[in-house]
């Protein structure tokens, strides 16, 4: 899950998403009805994920990765909402950092495109 995407702030916003790696970890995540919320059909899951460093997904999963349709906060504001591929923003998708830039466009393979 690695890719960057440019940043106003300089700030590399993949770091996260290499949570999403560590199957035992997310499969812990989403057993534990304290720390999130799932649904799952045909092997996707949709619902809500609060990760242990205080940044949440939601949206849908395809195993433990995100797949489809998505929205990732990070700890200190930053957004990303729009379309995931095997875990990486791939797709139409927005970007918004706590200064209020946005990025609205295509992304591809994790990286502004």
């Amino acid at each position: 899950m690695s890719g960057s995407v440019a940043t106003a702030d300089g700030l590399d916003r993949t770091q996260s998403l290499d949570t999403f790696s560590s199957i035992d970890h997310i499969s812990s995540i989403l057993t534990n009805g304290e720390a999130g919320h799932s649904t799952e059909v045909a092997g996707f899951r949709v619902g809500e994920l609060s990760l242990p460093n205080g940044e949440s997904y939601s949206g849908s999963l395809l195993g433990n990765v995100p797949e489809g349709q998505g929205k990732y906060v990070w700890s200190d504001g930053c957004v990303y909402d729009g379309e995931w591929r095997r875990g990486m923003r791939n797709g139409l998708g927005k970007i918004q950092w706590p200064s209020g830039v946005l990025y609205e466009g295509e992304f591809s393979g994790g990286y502004i495109h």
